[in-house]
C-alpha cells in the first residue's frame, strides 16, 4: 500500500467509527469516548486516534486506542477488522504530558516553569546574542499568561530565561505544545551531540532516534506512527488532544520519563550529523512500553514564528 492509500484508509476508519459510535446500543456507547473531557469523575474511557503506520506490506493505517477499563482489544479489533492487515492496531494504558547541572544551558538540560518540570529540546541562536530555548508549554504554563514569567534551571541554576513566545493550549484541539524562552545572563551551548541544529524534514515510518532528556537521560526509539490524530493526553482533571502527531517506541527499556517534556527528537544516522524532528511532549503514564509522542519539528517552527 502507498502513503496516499494509508491516508485515505485513514479517514475511512475515522467515518467508520463515526458511524460504530452512533449505532443505538454500540458498545462504544458503554464509554466516555473523548476529544477532551473533566476527570473529577474518573471512569473508563477510550480515546481513539488515526494515522499512518508501517505494516508487512508498506504503508498501512494506524488504529490507537487509548484509556481505561475492559474491552479495549475488543472494540479495536472489531473496528479494525473489515479491512484485516492493513490496519495496524495497538491499544495501551492512559497517557500523560511529561513535565515534571549548573554549566551551559544546552540541549537536554533541566528547567522548571509555571507549569513543572520538563527539558531544554533546542537552544537556537536565531539572532546573535539572543538565544532562545525550545521545550513545551505546558512546562512553562500553557496559556499566553506565561509570556514574561521566569523560567528555572536545574537546582542551584536559578533563572535561566522568561518566557517570549507561547502557542496556547486549546481544549478544542491542538498541533503542537511549544513555547520559546529567551535566555537571560547565561552560558548556552547551540549545538546537539556537537553539531549544529539541522531541521530534519518530516518523519519517516522506521525511522531510528533517539532524544536526551533531563529526566531520563539519553534514550533511543523508533518511529512508528506519523500524521497521527486524535492524540489524547491527561492534563490537570481534563485531557488535551492532539492531532498530525509522531509516535515513537522505545527499543530497550523506556523511551521517556517525567520531567521529559520538551526533548529533541533526533535522528540517528552514522554517516550524518544529527537532524531535529520533533518535541517530545507526552509519554506512558506507568513503564509498560507504551510509546511516546511528539510534535513534528516544522509545526513547532511554525507555531512560534521561528525560521526552521
Amino acid at each position: 500500500m502507498d502513503v496516499q492509500h494509508a491516508r485515505r484508509l485513514k479517514a475511512e476508519l475515522g467515518h467508520r467509527f463515526a458511524d460504530i459510535q452512533s449505532r443505538p446500543g454500540s458498545r462504544w456507547s458503554d464509554l466516555d469516548y473523548v476529544r477532551s473531557a473533566d476527570l473529577e469523575t474518573p471512569g473508563p474511557y477510550a480515546a481513539v486516534g488515526f494515522g499512518i503506520g508501517f505494516g508487512q506490506h508498506g504503508y498501512c493505517a494506524a488504529l490507537r486506542v487509548w484509556g481505561s477499563g475492559g474491552g479495549l482489544d475488543d472494540l479495536a479489533h472489531e473496528l479494525a477488522r473489515p479491512y484485516g492487515d492493513k490496519v495496524d492496531v495497538r491499544v495501551t494504558g492512559p497517557i500523560r504530558l511529561l513535565s515534571g547541572s549548573a554549566g551551559p544551558v544546552r540541549s537536554g538540560s533541566s528547567i522548571r516553569g509555571s507549569g513543572g518540570r520538563g527539558t531544554v529540546g533546542l537552544v537556537l541562536e536565531r539572532t546573535p546574542g539572543k538565544p532562545l530555548l525550545l521545550t513545551n508549554a505546558h512546562v512553562v504554563g500553557g496559556t499566553p499568561s506565561a509570556i514574561g514569567t521566569p523560567v528555572y534551571g536545574a537546582q542551584g541554576q536559578g533563572e535561566v530565561g522568561r518566557v517570549e513566545v507561547i502557542e496556547p493550549l486549546s481544549w478544542e484541539g491542538n498541533l503542537v505544545d511549544a513555547a520559546a524562552v529567551a535566555a537571560g545572563n547565561i552560558r548556552v551551548d547551540p549545538t546537539v551531540r556537537g553539531h549544529p541544529v539541522i531541521s530534519g524534514g518530516p518523519p519517516t515510518l522506521g525511522q531510528e532516534v533517539e532524544k536526551r532528556g533531563a529526566s531520563t537521560g539519553r534514550t533511543a526509539g523508533v518511529v512508528s506512527a506519523i500524521e497521527l490524530d486524535g492524540v489524547t493526553v491527561s492534563y490537570g482533571t481534563s485531557r488535551l488532544v492532539f492531532d498530525d502527531q509522531i509516535e515513537i517506541d522505545t527499543i530497550e527499556g523506556v523511551f521517556s520519563g517525567q520531567g521529559d517534556s520538551g526533548s529533541a527528537i533526533i535522528t540517528v544516522e552514522s554517516d550524518a550529523p544529527p537532524r531535529v524532528i520533533g518535541l517530545l511532549f507526552a509519554g506512558p503514564v506507568w513503564d509498560d512500553g507504551t510509546p511516546s509522542y511528539a510534535n513534528p519539528i516544522a509545526s513547532v517552527f511554525a507555531a512560534l514564528g521561528i525560521d526552521g
